[in-house]
């Protein structure tokens, strides 16, 4: 009957219904976020451990998964805001975790090793860049529009 119907808590004032409807195309985009993460980090790979040390292990896994997230959304939304580019999750996953070393030996000495923890980030952004294409993606059509700087850090 193509009915669509659409539930939101957003002020009208805050967001146009057009952009609303472009925000609902991208609704399945929660469950690509779960599937990266099921596969990028192994989350649904436990072996046969007790019922604690399970519990720990999945909290552990939440924990880094929620930290990294928080650190991509960020970044994700000033590098639009300021370069016009968008990240890959995936691969500012794989690449913050290949420079994991790096970046924690860097955080023990701060002061010393800031300039070596800067070009280490920097790398991971810069490999982590989507691929440009001819067409715009849903997500690159919103972040056309005026949209406040919390809600982009939810699209990320």
């Amino acid at each position: 009957m193509a009915w669509n119907i659409f539930i939101s808590n957003i002020p009208e004032d805050m967001l146009a219904l057009k952009i609303i409807c472009e925000l609902y195309r991208l609704r399945c985009q929660v469950e690509l976020v779960s599937k990266r993460w099921k596969c990028h980090f192994d989350i649904d790979k436990v072996e046969n451990v007790g019922e604690k040390y399970f519990e720990c292990l999945i909290y552990g896994k939440l924990i880094v998964i929620a930290l990294m997230t928080a650190v991509f959304s960020t970044v994700f939304a000033v590098m639009f805001r300021e370069q016009r580019r968008l990240l890959s999750m995936l691969k500012f996953f794989k690449n913050l975790r290949e420079k994991s070393e790096i970046l924690l030996t860097s955080l023990h000495n701060v002061r010393g090793n800031a300039i070596k923890l800067y070009d280490a980030f920097v790398d991971v952004i810069g490999r982590s860049l989507d691929e440009k294409r001819k067409r715009k993606t849903t997500q690159q059509v919103l972040m056309e529009h005026n949209i406040p700087e919390i809600v982009l850090q939810m699209l990320a």
